[in-house]
């Protein structure tokens, strides 16, 4: 299989909308948030049910940010580009703050995004899945 690892240039593309989005969940920037998906989008996280297209994308997020505060950092490990498409390998690491005040939930993950070159020639997140990094054993 030949890996076709994306040009700089889409790298630094694909950089600026996963840096959109992580600052777009920092504010709770539920329209501007909503800029970055395609109408058909799709979310899958473990054990849920997948969020499908703008209306249900956009509750996920309006009662995400109804009930916290979301800081979390990302890091990018690979940018593969075929034709229209772009695979995004990572990890994001934060906390989801409660609103009402109770403790943080502590998030490590991983995810692999995949964007779909729009008409207008820019990126936007079509699919996407996520989950827990393993917990790492520390050695004795």
């Amino acid at each position: 299989m030949t890996r076709l690892t994306a040009t700089s240039e889409v790298y630094r593309e694909v950089e600026t909308r996963i840096s959109q989005a992580y600052q777009g969940m920092a504010r709770g920037d539920l329209e501007g948030l909503m800029t970055l998906y395609t109408p058909d989008a799709v979310i899958q996280s473990p054990g849920e049910a997948p969020v499908e297209g703008s209306a249900e994308i956009r509750e996920f997020w309006r009662g995400t940010f109804a009930t916290y505060r979301v800081e979390m950092v990302p890091t990018l490990s690979e940018v593969t580009q075929d034709g229209d498409l772009v695979v995004v390998r990572g990890t994001a690491s934060g906390a989801f703050r409660p609103i009402a005040g109770a403790p943080a939930v502590q998030v490590n993950s991983w995810f692999m995004q995949i964007y779909r070159r729009q008409g207008s020639g820019g990126l936007a997140f079509w699919r996407g899945a996520n989950g827990p990094n393993p917990q790492l054993e520390t050695k004795r």
